[in-house]
């Protein structure tokens, strides 16, 4: 699954194996198997890379969750319980 932005700012995760077309009009339309469309505010070439990365992560054997917490955590979002230093601030 992949995190997404819709236009109206709420954010959700989407199950990449049910996309089926990703389209610029300006805005990216997601089609998925069901014929059912969302709009999202990240480009499709974001999109498409968030999918590969989802995708690799789980055909590879050395995925490791400390891998995505190190991700996030570079990206500034906080995951876990915070450190005594971090918490005497």
């Amino acid at each position: 699954m992949i995190y997404v932005t819709r236009l109206d700012n709420s954010g959700m995760f989407i199950n990449v194996e049910m996309i089926q077309s990703l389209r610029a009009t300006p805005d990216t339309v997601i089609t998925f198997t069901s014929n059912e469309k969302m709009m999202v505010k990240e480009p499709v070439d974001e999109i498409s890379k968030r999918i590969l990365e989802y995708q690799r992560s789980i055909h590879t054997d050395g995925f490791h969750l400390s891998s995505v917490i190190k991700e996030k955590d570079q990206r500034g979002l906080r995951l876990g319980r915070a450190t005594r230093e971090e918490k005497a601030g």
